[in-house]
Order: C-alpha cells, then sequence, then structure tokens
C-alpha cells in the first residue's frame, strides 16, 4: 500500500538543544539559527525534514542512532527515493505534498548532506548526539565548498539572454511571461534579489534620492519583520524596471504612491496587488533554464549541463560573483547582497588561472628592464 504523507511545518519549541527530548525539537533549535535568513531557513529546514521523514520509515531511528552506513544508505535514498515520495510541487498544507519532486542530481545530494553535516556537527557541539558520524563518510561535503560553483558563467548568462529573445511571443500571455522573466533575471543580477525579497517587494519601494551624498535610484527592502535596508540601482536595472512598467501599462518611473501595487505581477488576473510567490519566481525562471539547456545542447553539453541545473538562486549568487569580478570592494559586496559575514561574501570569489597568471606576471616590483 502507498504511503500516506501528513506532513506539517516544523514548529519551535523554547527549548535547548542539549535538553531536547526528540529529534524535532533538536532540529528546531538548529533551525532556529537561521530564521531570519529566510531563503537559508526553507533550504535547510526541507533537509532537515526529508531526513527526520526517512528515519521515521526506518524503524523509527534516532538522528543519534546514525551511524556511517546508514549516511551512505540516505545518500543512495536521495538519489533515487521511491515514486511515493514524489509528487508536483505542493504547498506544504496540501494533502498531496511530497518530500521530493524526483531523483536529485549528485551535486545536489552533496549540497544536501553538506548541510546535514552541518546540522550534526551542531548538535554534536551541544551535546545531542555524541559524535558527527557523518564525518566520517567520505562522501559528504561542506556546503561552502559546493555552494560557490552554483553561479552562471559569463558563457552561460549569453545563453540565457540569448534564450529570452527566442521565447515565443504569439500570444500576449506569452509576451507576459517574457517580459517579466526578462525583468526578474536582470534585476536579481543587479541587486543580489532573493526570491522572497522580489515577492513582497512593491513599486513604491524603488524610490529617488535627490541628496548630495546618495543621488540616484535605491531599492529600499523590507524583511519580514519589516525591517528595511536599501541597496543601489543601476542604470541598467533602472532600464529594465521601466520597461517592465510600460509593459504593465505604468509610466516609466515608480512613485511613493504605489505602495499598494506589487514589483513583479502574475500574469493572469488584473490585481495589481497580488504579487507573485517565492514558487512561482522559482518555477518561471526555471523554465528558461531548462529551454537555455536544450538550445546549447549540442554546442556546449558542460553549459548545458549547468543550465539544467541552475535556478534563480543563482542569480544571486552571480550578482555576488560579477561584483567580486568587477573589483568591487568586499565590504560594498557585503552589504549589496545583504550577507552576514564577509566570509560568506567571499566565497564567491571565481579566480580565472589565466588572468591570475597574468597578473602574477605584471605585479613584481623586483624585474629589471634586461629580464
Amino acid at each position: 500500500m502507498e504511503l500516506q504523507f501528513a506532513p506539517t511545518p516544523i514548529t519551535f519549541p523554547e527549548c535547548a538543544t542539549s535538553h531536547a527530548n526528540s529529534d524535532l525539537e533538536a532540529v528546531a533549535s538548529w533551525l532556529q539559527r537561521y530564521r531570519q535568513r529566510e531563503n537559508t531557513f526553507q533550504a535547510y529546514r526541507r533537509e532537515a525534514e526529508r531526513l527526520l521523514l526517512w528515519l521515521a520509515e526506518n524503524d523509527c531511528m534516532r538522528l543519534a542512532e546514525m551511524r556511517t552506513d546508514d549516511w551512505v544508505r540516505y545518500e543512495k535514498f536521495l538519489l533515487d527515493p521511491p515514486r511515493n515520495w514524489c509528487g508536483p510541487p505542493y504547498g506544504r498544507s496540501h494533502p498531496r505534498w511530497r518530500p521530493f519532486r524526483g531523483a536529485l542530481k549528485p551535486q545536489t545530494v552533496r549540497w544536501a548532506l553538506g548541510i546535514l553535516n552541518q546540522m550534526i556537527a551542531y548538535l554534536a557541539d551541544c551535546g545531542y548526539v555524541k559524535s558527527n558520524t557523518f564525518s566520517l563518510c567520505t562522501s559528504g561535503q561542506r556546503t561552502d565548498a559546493l555552494e560557490i560553483d552554483r553561479y552562471l558563467t559569463p558563457a552561460a548568462w549569453t545563453a540565457v539572454f540569448d534564450t529570452l529573445e527566442t521565447l515565443p511571443t504569439s500570444t500576449a500571455t506569452q509576451v507576459s511571461a517574457r517580459e517579466r522573466a526578462l525583468f526578474v533575471i536582470t534585476w536579481t543580477e543587479a541587486t543580489g534579489a532573493r526570491p522572497s525579497e522580489l515577492a513582497r517587494a512593491k513599486m513604491a519601494d524603488v524610490r529617488y534620492a535627490n541628496h548630495s551624498d546618495d543621488s540616484g535610484w535605491w531599492w529600499y527592502i523590507k524583511d519580514t519583520d519589516l525591517n528595511s535596508t536599501r541597496v543601489p540601482v543601476t542604470d541598467y536595472a533602472m532600464a529594465a524596471l521601466q520597461r517592465y512598467r510600460q509593459h504593465l501599462g505604468l509610466p516609466a518611473q515608480p512613485s511613493e504612491i504605489e505602495s499598494a501595487i506589487a514589483l513583479v505581477w502574475q500574469i493572469r488576473g488584473k490585481n495589481r496587488s497580488a504579487g507573485v510567490t517565492r514558487s512561482l519566481l522559482y518555477e518561471s525562471i526555471k523554465r528558461v533554464f531548462l529551454k537555455a539547456a536544450t538550445q546549447a545542447e549540442d554546442g556546449d553539453p558542460n553549459m548545458a549541463e549547468r543550465l539544467r541545473s541552475a535556478c534563480i538562486s543563482w542569480i544571486r549568487n552571480t550578482a555576488a560573483t560579477n561584483a567580486l569580478a568587477g573589483d568591487m570592494p568586499i565590504a560594498d559586496v557585503q552589504q549589496l547582497m545583504r550577507h552576514s559575514s564577509p566570509n560568506i561574501t567571499a566565497r564567491h570569489y571565481h579566480r580565472d588561472d589565466g588572468e591570475f597568471h597574468e597578473r602574477a606576471q605584471r605585479k613584481s616590483p623586483l624585474k629589471r628592464d634586461n629580464q
């Protein structure tokens, strides 16, 4: 008989991890550390929840009972989950929700295991588990070693925009889908936008400051607690917004009276205050990447594979990579990306070895003219 799921969101009981009475309480305490980083929290909760569900189906095993061979079994499970664990992307409260949409790619599995490695290490430090048995599993890798590769190379970036130019425009819906995708991709790379930030944003959040020290357009970003930070809007990002607004039938420039108008619109419907959801953004941009991968398959299979793995969060990583490659000071990139630490920002630096070699040739002050 097919396994029936009745998942509920993880709650956050007020207890210290060392005093947790269950795996759920222990994991909730670990997740609480990331509650103010919405995208990180969502990703970490998903991987922890999958593991807890798997443990429940394996003779109610607990985290403290897992050994190295159990982690190997779990890795194989992620690569090929049972069909009844997979389904369309329904909301977490929907009765047809499933933990997976399908089998995970090897690089995604490594990333997921890296998250769980951090979780078990934390629980070991807190004394909830005796030791981090995951660390003995050679297949496990840290997320910070993997995250740096989740970005679009210049060639892949060009392929994405070439694909946008070829999207169908036979109907009004197709035109709206292309215009929205073009705006979201351009705006995300320019501002480092998170999907959750785009989903919450209003047109009035983009404002012009006419002061001597900060003259120009700025995007004021609200978090879940309605705290606000701002990032500069570049000329090409502003041009993308103006094009998108004109497509929507709005004046080219936003104004402060547009506090009820969503920054990114749903394609169907006339309710201008009903913006897109995070999942809709994910799905719409994923379709662009998959189409770009198909078009690149014959000419560059490696790039096609990268594009098939890409999602909207890769654009944000690409924004950080491009800013660092453009010699923007790391403190400025950290502020632009809203990173909690410069160490997180530094992970996005990708060095071209050829350029590195040339810079090393140029730098030496001891080089003599006759050498």
